[in-house]
């Protein structure tokens, strides 16, 4: 996957759209309207992120990927969050999933990231 290296949380809403003109859909598909708003010029993607409640680590992660499609079919292991994930064939032309750090197996596909996160959430309680 390509990413941008320039991208970073100290960077405006206007200067990332400039880098990455997708990036206002990455944004939009978040609830982040920040190519259309006026706030865009001066407000940094750390400010943006916190008024919006997201974690701006994580959304300068996912605004570094080049292609959305790439980052959506990316699979996450629900029990420790890896997006180190092994596949293989499985009996009866099924497919077999395993996540390398923790082990965990799945029979089919491990889900994207804000599923695994929820199902991750939702095991520790």
């Amino acid at each position: 996957m390509k990413k941008s290296k320039k991208i970073n949380k100290k960077m405006t809403f206007a200067e990332l759209i400039k880098e990455d003109p997708e990036a206002a859909m990455k944004l939009a598909s978040r609830g982040m309207f920040c190519g259309g708003c006026p706030m865009a010029m001066m407000e940094t993607i750390e400010q943006g992120a916190e008024a919006h409640g997201v974690d701006a680590d994580e959304l300068i992660e996912d605004l570094k990927y080049k292609n959305n499609k790439e980052m959506a079919l990316e699979q996450f292991c629900p029990k420790c969050g890896s997006n180190n994930i092994k596949v293989s064939a499985g009996i009866e032309g099924g497919q077999n999933s395993s996540c390398g750090d923790c082990g965990f197996d799945s029979r089919g596909n491990f889900p994207e990231r804000e599923v695994a996160k929820k199902i991750k959430t939702k095991n520790k309680k």
